[in-house]
């Protein structure tokens, strides 16, 4: 497969013609176990601060990238995955919609937020293909030129799909095709519920290396 497949084609001006490129994935997984999520505070799907919950790029540790970290050119992420497994039989949660952030790769550190996505399955099998715009791959490219090592933060809401105005603690949160609701999203919710199941959060990167 070329790079022009690989890469969108907003970010292929990032990658030059004379350089070497590396291609990697760094990937993070981890369990999400909530016993109840309350009806009044739904963000619970990931903490950005939990280090479980984030993944880390460390371009001085990829074998190919190590020794040449003064000739790294550019470094492009063409793609996130988010995927969902083991989904255990008790889970009611059935989306997530949030955020991605990144910062340098220390505690404390200022976010960038790279952009949202909505609406990611948690059902066997579920995945969503995030996409940097250009002043995300932009902001991504120059903290890792300068830091060499980066972390992904995902934050996100839970939700479940409702099928009547009585899912959801108000019917405006139950937001379907035509008013007033009757299928949709809840957003807050009438009950408490559980939330298990896994996810696997992997980061493609590009990089490349001057000759």
């Amino acid at each position: 497969m070329s790079l022009r497949r690989l890469v969108p084609a907003l970010v292929l001006p990032l990658l030059t013609a004379c350089g070497t490129p590396i291609d990697f994935w760094a990937t993070k997984e981890f369990d999400i176990d909530i016993a109840a999520i309350p009806p009044e505070a739904a963000d619970l799907f990931v903490d950005g601060g939990q280090k479980e919950n984030q993944t880390v790029v460390d371009l001085t540790n990829q074998r190919e990238t190590m020794d040449k970290l003064q000739q790294i050119e550019s470094v492009v992420v063409p793609e996130i995955w988010l995927e969902v497994s083991d989904v255990d039989a008790t889970n009611r949660v059935t989306l997530a919609s949030g955020k991605l952030e990144a910062s340098e790769d220390a505690d404390g550190a200022e976010r960038i937020v790279l952009g949202d996505f909505r609406d990611l399955p948690v059902a066997p099998n579920g995945k969503i293909d995030l996409k940097l715009n250009a002043d995300s791959q932009i902001r991504v490219q120059n903290l890792a030129l300068e830091k060499k090592k980066f972390r992904i933060y995902y934050s996100a809401s839970l939700n479940r799909e409702c099928t009547a105005d009585a899912d959801c603690a108000s019917s405006a949160k139950c937001n379907g095709p035509v008013a007033p609701a009757t299928t949709g999203r809840c957003s807050k919710l009438t009950d408490a519920l559980p939330a298990k199941f896994h996810v696997k959060a992997s980061v493609h990167v590009l990089v490349t290396i001057k000759l």
